[in-house]
């Protein structure tokens, strides 16, 4: 069955690089009227969707293979949780007063098209990041100028250099993800950072839990002796 369901995976991914194609002749004017590939439905695969979680030793060991010119892209998608899409998306004009506008995922910038539009706050690491790019050349319209698929390429031959087993671009989200809920983030406040519908998209998809974690939830769990039989193992409610 995973047979099937791998060669249904590669179908989903051949449609999503012809949506990219045709998305990115509309967006400068070589096509015109809506993108046709968004009708065509992919194929659902019933493989659970882990999160996977770099660690800080696998991000500096890909920086260092990646080419300097994709760090700033890796860095800020990393603290900020955007996607791919929505990072190549971001113009100067999205940026103002320390807030940046997001062309969600599935919106283009064509007439037709209607896009989904959030707003989200600018960490100062964030805003570091912007700060060190040039607003000139290439980089005039935003900040980051490049072709979806290269910066795939780029970030899977660097994982490879850096022997970095699994993960990809996409895992940069949901590594922000975790590391905000282990510094204190509450699971509401990562989900709607990532702009998920669902709580618990969040939850199944996008953090990986660790059994560090959970100890201070196990450390609650108070000692009742029972006269002549084991110790009764109780957790403590808050109220």
């Amino acid at each position: 069955m995973w047979g099937i369901e791998k060669d249904l995976s590669s179908i989903n991914s051949y449609l999503r690089k012809v949506k990219v194609a045709y998305q990115f002749a509309i967006d400068r004017g070589y096509l015109n009227g809506e993108n046709p590939a968004t009708q065509v439905a992919r194929f659902r695969v019933d493989k659970p969707s882990q999160p996977y979680c770099f660690s800080t030793d696998g991000i500096q060991a890909i920086l260092k293979a990646i080419p300097a010119t994709y760090h700033p892209i890796i860095r800020f998608a990393l603290v900020t949780g955007l996607r791919r899409g929505e990072c190549v998306r971001l113009k100067w004009d999205d940026i103002q007063k320390g807030n940046m506008r997001i062309m969600g995922k599935g919106s283009g910038r064509s007439r037709e098209s209607k896009p989904k539009i959030a707003w989200l706050p600018l960490s100062d690491q964030a805003m570091r990041i912007l700060g060190e790019i040039p607003r000139t050349g290439e980089y005039i319209e935003g900040p980051f100028p490049f072709m979806p698929m290269a910066i795939t390429r780029a970030f899977s031959r660097a994982k490879i250099t850096a022997k970095v087993k699994g993960g990809s671009f996409h895992a940069l989200r949901d590594t922000f993800a975790t590391w905000a809920w282990e510094d204190g983030a509450d699971l509401l406040e990562v989900s709607q950072a990532l702009r998920h519908s669902r709580v618990t998209v969040t939850q199944e998809h996008y953090i990986q839990m660790k059994a560090e974690r959970l100890r201070p939830v196990m450390d609650r769990a108070r000692v009742v002796n029972v006269p002549g039989d084991q110790p009764e193992l109780k957790v403590h409610k808050s109220t």
